[in-house]
C-alpha cells in the first residue's frame, strides 16, 4: 500500500514529523516520490525548530527558508522594565566576591558620582558606542531549511567528535593567558608582557608593546581592545593602526583581573558597548568603572566591594552585574543604585569563572565542578552542580588545586570549560555531562572564547585556533589529534627575561 494514496499531504507531514532524521534518511531509500517526500520544507522546517536549534531561529523573524538571518547565541538580560537585550557570550568576563557588602562611608561620595553619571539626560549624554555583527557565519547560514540542519548538525558533531582544523600561535615567551578572535583578527595577551595581533591562518601581524607587566585581561571589539594587568594600567588599542589610542593609569588599585567595556540595554536586541567607560575587577576584591576619557592617572567613577576576596570574573550588562570571586560566592546586583539584587550562591571552593547563555548561568570552581544556575535574575532560580574533573583527594591551595577548572563559556548550544591540566571539556548545557574532551599542553587554561565554529585557547606559551567549519571540515579536514600532550615548540628557549620594571612610564609603541 502506497501511503500517499490514501493520507492527504499534510497528515505524511505529521506523521513523519515523530521520526528520527536516520529514519527520515532510511525513507528517502524507498523510491523517487519517498525520496521527494523526505525533501519537503515544511519537514525539516519541524526539525530544526525544536530542541537546541530552537534558539538560534527564535531570535529574529523568519519568513522565507532562503537566505536565513539568524542571530549568535547570546546572553539575555532582563532590565527592571522587562526588556530584554542580549550580551554576547564570546565577551563574557566573570569574578567571585563575598556575600557582605563591604561598600562604606567613604565610598559614598564616588556611588553619588555614579548614580549622576549614568543617569544625565539623554541630551546631555554623549556616548560613543560599539555595534557587534549579529549575523552567523555563511557557512552556518543555509539556502534550505534541510540545508541549514545539515550544517548545524554537522558543525555539533564536529565539535563532539574533534573533527577540526588546527591553527598554533607560536611567538609567546611566557604563558599565554588569553586568546580572542572576530571576523578580523586574533589577538593574543601573555604573561610576557606583550599583546599579539594574528590572522586566523597563524601568521604574527604586530607585537604591541606598552605593557610593564603582565597582561591579565582584555575586551576585543570590533577594530579596538583594551586590555590590563599587573601594571596598574589600561589600554585601548588601535588594531588597524597597531598603536595605542588611550591609556588610563589605575596606581594602587590592585591587580586587574578583569575588564570589560559596559554594555547598554538595546531595543533591537543588538550587543552595543559604551567605548569609554570600562568596569574592572581586582585582586582586593574590589570592582571599578573607570572613564577611558581621562589620559591620565585618574579616580574611579565609582568602587564597590560586594566580595571578601578577588574578583576574577563578571558579568555587566547595565545596570545589572553578576559577579564571582575566590570567596566562594555569586552575586546579582544592580550598578545603578548600588544594591544587592540576590546572592545567587555560596561555595567553599573559589568561583573562577562564569558563562551565560539565553536560560543560565554557569560557573565552575577549584574543585573541577560546572555549575548551573537556571533564570538567575528571577526569584525562583535553582542550581545543579556536577563533577567534571575528577575530584582531588586534596585541593591545596586554591591557585594551584589540582584538577580545579579556570574558564568557562557557554551559548545554547554547548558548554565548554577549560582546566589547569590543559584539558579543555565540551559539556552538555542540560546535564551537565562531559560530551568529550580536548587536551592541551599540562598547561593552566586560564581562559578560553568560543562562537559557533571556532574555539581558542591559551595554554602554555602557545595559543590555538580550533575551528570546526562543517563544510571545509567534510572536505579537508582530518579529526584533530589532540588527545595526545603537544610538545611545546618553546619548551627549549631559553626564559631569560629582564623582570626588572622601568619606573618611568613607556609610551605605547608597536614593533
Amino acid at each position: 500500500m502506497n501511503p500517499f494514496e490514501f493520507f492527504p499531504y499534510e497528515v505524511l507531514i505529521h506523521i513523519f514529523s515523530y521520526l528520527t532524521i536516520q529514519d527520515i534518511a532510511s525513507a528517502s531509500r524507498v523510491n523517487k516520490i519517498w525520496y521527494e517526500f523526505c525533501k519537503d520544507e515544511s519537514l525539516w522546517r519541524n526539525k530544526t525548530i525544536v530542541g537546541p536549534l530552537k534558539k538560534l531561529i527564535a531570535r529574529t523573524t523568519l519568513t522565507k527558508p532562503i537566505n536565513l538571518e539568524l542571530q549568535n547565541s547570546g546572553t539575555v538580560l532582563f532590565n527592571s522594565n522587562e526588556s530584554i537585550s542580549i550580551l554576547n557570550s564570546n565577551e563574557i568576563s566573570i569574578n567571585n566576591n563575598n556575600n557582605n557588602n563591604h561598600n562604606n562611608h567613604n565610598n559614598n561620595h564616588n556611588n553619588n558620582n555614579l548614580k549622576k553619571e549614568l543617569n544625565e539626560n539623554a541630551e546631555n549624554f554623549k556616548v560613543e558606542t560599539y555595534t557587534e555583527s549579529s549575523m552567523l557565519p555563511d557557512s552556518l547560514v543555509g539556502t534550505t531549511w534541510r540545508d541549514f540542519y545539515r550544517k548545524q548538525h554537522l558543525l555539533f558533531s564536529n565539535w563532539q567528535t574533534k573533527r577540526c582544523k588546527q591553527v598554533v600561535l607560536s611567538g609567546h615567551t611566557r604563558d599565554v593567558n588569553i586568546v580572542k578572535f572576530n571576523e578580523k583578527i586574533v589577538v593574543s595577551i601573555s604573561d610576557d608582557r606583550n599583546v599579539k595581533l594574528w590572522d586566523k591562518k597563524g601568521s604574527l601581524l604586530a607585537t604591541l608593546n606598552g605593557h610593564t607587566a603582565t597582561v591579565e585581561t582584555m575586551h576585543l571589539l570590533g577594530d579596538r581592545t583594551a586590555t590590563a594587568g599587573g601594571d596598574n594600567k589600561i589600554i585601548e588599542w588601535d588594531l588597524e593602526k597597531q598603536t595605542c589610542s588611550r591609556s588610563v593609569n589605575v596606581s594602587n588599585h590592585g591587580i586587574v583581573r578583569c575588564l570589560s567595556y559596559i554594555q547598554l540595554n538595546s531595543s533591537d536586541g543588538l550587543n552595543q558597548f559604551d567605548l569609554n567607560r570600562v568596569i574592572t575587577s581586582h585582586s582586593n576584591g574590589f570592582m571599578k568603572l573607570w572613564d577611558l576619557r581621562q589620559n591620565k592617572e585618574t579616580k574611579p567613577i565609582f568602587q564597590v566591594r560586594n566580595h571578601s576576596a578577588e574578583v576574577f570574573s563578571f558579568v555587566a550588562n547595565d545596570p545589572y552585574i553578576i559577579s564571582s570571586s575566590f570567596d566562594g560566592s555569586i552575586i546579582l546586583w544592580d550598578m545603578r543604585k548600588q544594591e544587592i539584587v540576590n546572592n545567587l550562591f555560596k561555595s567553599v571552593s573559589p568561583i573562577t569563572s562564569l558563562g551565560m547563555n539565553s536560560f543560565a548561568l554557569y560557573f565552575c570552581n577549584t574543585k573541577g565542578e560546572v555549575g548551573k544556575i537556571t533564570n538567575p535574575l528571577s526569584n525562583n532560580c535553582t542550581i545543579e552542580v556536577n563533577q567534571v574533573e575528577q575530584q582531588a583527594t586534596n585541593e591545596g591551595y586554591y591557585w594551584d588545586a589540582p584538577n580545579s577548572l579556570w574558564s568557562i563559556y557557554a551559548d545554547d548550544l554547548k558548554c565548554v570549560t577549560g582546566s589547569i591540566n590543559g584539558r579543555v571539556h565540551l559539556v552538555d548545557v542540560e546535564t551537565l555531562n562531559v560530551i568529550t574532551s580536548y587536551q592541551f599542553h599540562k598547561h593552566r587554561i586560564w581562559g578560553l572564547c568560543c562562537d559557533d565554529t571556532i574555539l581558542s585557547v591559551g595554554s602554555g606559551k602557545n595559543g590555538y585556533l580550533l575551528q570546526f567549519d562543517p563544510d571545509n571540515s567534510l572536505e579537508t579536514f582530518q579529526d584533530c589529534q589532540i588527545d595526545n600532550e603537544i610538545k611545546d615548540n618553546n619548551e627549549t628557549e631559553s626564559e631569560t627575561e629582564n623582570e626588572t620594571e622601568s619606573e618611568t612610564e613607556n609610551d605605547c609603541a608597536i614593533n
